[in-house]
């Protein structure tokens, strides 16, 4: 039988779970050259001063909207949504109808009814397939990471880590910083902006 659909091809293998997870993605060679001198270097840093990662290349960031946000992640994954409002991340984690582990991201809420959730391509792929197919009113937009990506990225994420980076972005803020706890998110300016 020639497979010409996703549904001939879900039907010759049997499970989505397992052609997903074992999709054919060829080796992975990491998109972004290094830009320090070396790891023993870059690791003194963040061990006593500070150091930034751009981590906006090796990633692909899946923007969700919508009244239907909530219920569609309530519906493909096992985190409570309780506490879902706006300036929160979490890992949320994916799973099937008979709840065997699918994939596992990080979720930034961006506001009541909008996430931008940061994955591999598998997570992307999985989601896409609710949305697609299940009864919900939203909209998605990918951004992929690097390496699946010709053009130029929608968003940038980059992180600073280290015993001064508190300082450095107070410096870069032109002032104190509110202090936020733990996977909540915190605006700064950079440049006066």
């Amino acid at each position: 039988m020639a497979i010409k659909t996703l549904e001939d091809k879900i039907s010759a293998i049997g499970n989505p779970v397992s052609m997903l997870r074992n999709a054919p993605l060829g080796p992975y060679q990491f998109p972004i050259q290094s830009e320090f001198t070396n790891w023993r270097d870059e690791q003194e840093a963040w061990r006593s001063s500070a150091v930034l990662f751009d981590q906006s290349f090796h990633m692909t960031d899946h923007t969700i909207e919508g009244p239907d946000t909530k219920k569609l992640l309530e519906d493909v994954a096992v985190n409570s949504m309780a506490n879902f409002r706006k300036d929160i991340a979490k890992q949320v984690v994916f799973c099937n109808e008979e709840g065997f582990y699918v994939a596992d991201a990080i979720m930034f809420i961006l506001e009541e009814d909008k996430v931008n959730i940061v994955n591999k391509p598998i997570n992307r792929d999985w989601l896409q397939y609710h949305i697609d197919h299940g009864d919900y009113d939203v909209t998605s937009t990918t951004d992929d990471r690097a390496l699946d990506n010709k053009g130029r990225r929608l968003g940038y994420r980059f992180e600073v880590q280290g015993p001064n980076a508190w300082a450095i972005l107070e410096k870069m803020n032109g002032g104190p910083i509110e202090d936020f706890k733990f996977f909540r998110m915190g605006y700064i300016n950079v440049v006066g902006r």
